[in-house]
């Protein structure tokens, strides 16, 4: 059976943190680890994972940004697959095992994704789901490089051989580094879409 483990990026991001590591740990699917990066926090965010005793791995480092923080998490996971779970975003308990199962279903398929509903700072869902019809599905790499696709990170599990074969997300960039990053798996094998939203993306005014 594989396994995951789930990477969680964070900075001063004490008022959704818990949430966010919760959902993991209420998955159907257990993870089986949960790696929380301390980006430079200069808040309690670190503080409030006490709670959770051992129950995660706790990392430190200067701010560097999530590129950083989520490449420092991929280069000690221990699972055959690796999620990067928004520490303001958060998952249903069904996200890693529809995610899994469309991995374990093909070898060639290096990376999952579902869909999500998008909330506010609130937490209140301003819309239901992150993907049209017209990219409900797997997208090629000429449909990746040719236009924006609905994949983030908070959406996503992959092959972490995969993902660490593809170099990780690229720390020079300061936008758009999950955008390169999608291209860089794409190469490694083919996408499996799960048109389920299966997360929460928070998007704020």
């Amino acid at each position: 059976m594989s396994t995951a483990s789930v990477v969680i990026p964070f900075c001063n991001s004490a008022g959704t943190l818990v949430r966010a590591v919760e959902s993991v740990m209420d998955q159907t699917s257990r993870a089986c680890e949960i790696i929380c990066v301390d980006d430079g926090s200069t808040d309690e965010s670190a503080a409030t994972l006490a709670r959770f005793g051992e129950g995660i791995r706790l990392l430190r480092q200067p701010n560097q940004g999530p590129s950083a923080a989520r490449n420092a998490g991929l280069a000690i996971a221990a699972g055959d697959f690796v999620a990067f779970l928004d520490a303001d975003d958060y998952w249903m308990p069904a996200m890693l095992e529809r995610c899994a199962a469309a991995l374990d279903s093909d070898p060639a398929c290096v990376l999952a994704y579902c869909d999500a509903k998008v909330v506010d700072a609130r937490g209140e869902t301003t819309r239901a789901s992150m993907v049209n019809a017209e990219r409900a599905h797997a997208p090629s790499m000429d449909e990746l490089l040719g236009q924006m696709w609905p994949i983030v990170p908070s959406t996503a599990l992959m092959r972490r051989d995969a993902a660490r074969t593809c170099g990780g997300f690229n720390q020079k960039l300061r936008s758009c580094e999950d955008i390169h990053f999608w291209l860089l798996m794409r190469e490694q094998g083919t996408f499996a879409y799960v048109p389920e939203a299966l997360a929460a993306k928070t998007e704020y005014e």
